[in-house]
């Protein structure tokens, strides 16, 4: 008889062994989900902070590029939807870009990609910093030593300094 007592003692005692070790593993994954739950909190605010600056990044691009446009009507230059209306013309919308690429040449940026892409950037017709750096060229205000690379030549450098327009 003493068996039969004995058995019911140790069925209990394995069932609530079995009870704390799952009541243990409940409670260490619910630390680790807390654990992960404040990481994800963490890369969350990281992740806001970082939209946040690119907002306002963005808004300090939109106010220069409105500037850029400003300054460009106030210089003479046609506005973009102006300029895509007159596309059928030799160098139209060009009118203002040939003072920057100029710029950008004498800076060392005298790449013909990278003046093509800042004409687009810029709003200007497609073809403009083509357009604008024959004109330069035969102006002889720049020079290609190489395929798509062009120099400021020393005319170009005078007629820089002296702020006169170049040739559009």
């Amino acid at each position: 008889m003493a068996d039969k007592q004995a058995m019911p003692n140790f069925k209990d005692m394995v069932l609530t062994k079995g009870l704390q070790h799952a009541s243990n593993a409940a409670a260490q994954h619910k630390k680790a989900m807390q654990e992960r739950k404040a990481e994800l909190a963490s890369q969350l605010a990281a992740l806001d902070a970082e939209l946040a600056a690119v907002d306002a990044a963005l808004a300090a691009a939109v106010r220069e590029a409105l500037t850029d446009l400003d300054l460009g009507a106030a210089a003479g230059r046609e506005p973009p939807k102006a300029a895509k209306r007159a596309r059928g013309r030799k160098g139209a919308g060009g009118q203002g870009f040939s003072e920057l690429a100029l710029a950008e040449i004498s800076q060392g940026r005298g790449e013909t990609s990278h003046l093509r892409e800042l004409a687009v950037q810029r709003g200007y017709v497609a073809g403009t910093a083509n357009v604008c750096l024959a004109s330069l060229g035969k102006a002889g205000l720049i020079a290609s030593p190489g395929r798509g690379r062009w120099e400021i030549t020393p005319a170009g450098r005078e007629k820089l300094a002296s702020g006169r327009k170049p040739p559009s």
